[in-house]
């Protein structure tokens, strides 16, 4: 649990890539434009202080002088491990828990189907990707530069998948290579056509590419109130690896 926690954590901080991460006492501190919380959040996989609660003030000091919320990420293995009965001591509450996902492709076939629907497999994030995510999630032009932004950052290789159904994409993905491994991202499909299986054909097409290219596993984070999402992935045989929370205070 710890290594699997360690490794998908760093993984997921490499691959979705804060403006500023400061090295407080072992916390990453992960500064950006406020946009995620990924981006936006105290990783707390290692801690060196001896303060606790002093240690939580001069944090939020440092978000504050960037007018930005303090919100610290907490996964099932953390560092102290005392942290969120001090946060919630401060005012802090858990919340956005977050299930962690893998899938290990070395016994996945690759899939065949016939459909009117198109999927394709890009290297690279073109620009009409993020005009696509800002049209099919309803996303502020704010928001979706922020992501904009925090891809940028990214040196990994990166992979776009899109369905299309008479010159409309009406589905997409994106995936970031760290290695032989493969994380997924900003899964979304056209409100008026879901439940038609083109999320689950997008994964599937991702996976096999994945699969032709050397990945050896495929991960991703899922909200655990997200049933349907948490269904589709286990349908394609991810396996949950551990959970995360988000802990923030009103401020």
């Amino acid at each position: 649990m710890k290594d699997d926690t360690i490794f998908l954590q760093e993984a997921v901080h490499k691959a979705w890539v804060a403006k500023d991460n400061v090295l407080y006492k072992g916390w990453i501190l992960r500064l950006s434009e406020g946009i995620t919380k990924r981006a936006n959040s105290v990783l707390t996989l290692r801690y060196f202080g001896d303060n606790v609660a002093a240690d939580i003030e001069n944090v939020e000091t440092i978000y504050r002088s960037r007018d930005l919320p303090v919100i610290f990420q907490i996964a099932d293995y953390h560092q102290p491990e005392n942290i969120m009965g001090i946060l919630e001591s401060l005012g802090y509450h858990p919340c956005d828990e977050t299930i962690v996902m893998n899938r290990n492709l070395k016994e996945f076939k690759i899939t065949k189907w016939d459909s009117k629907i198109s999927y394709t497999t890009e290297v690279g994030v073109a620009d009409y990707w993020f005009e696509t995510l800002e049209r099919l999630s309803t996303s502020s032009s704010t928001r979706i530069l922020g992501i904009r932004s925090i891809v940028d950052r990214c040196t990994f290789g990166k992979i776009t998948c899109y369905a299309q159904e008479n010159k409309e994409i009406i589905g997409t993905v994106l995936g970031i290579i760290e290695a032989d491994n493969l994380g997924i991202y900003n899964l979304i499909v056209n409100p008026d056509r879901r439940r038609e299986g083109i999320g689950e054909k997008i994964m599937l097409k991702v996976m096999n590419w994945a699969q032709e290219n050397g990945i050896k596993s495929i991960y991703l984070a899922v909200e655990k109130s997200n049933l349907e999402a948490l269904a589709l992935y286990r349908k394609l045989g991810f396996d949950k690896k551990y959970c995360y929370r988000y802990y923030e205070k009103d401020e």
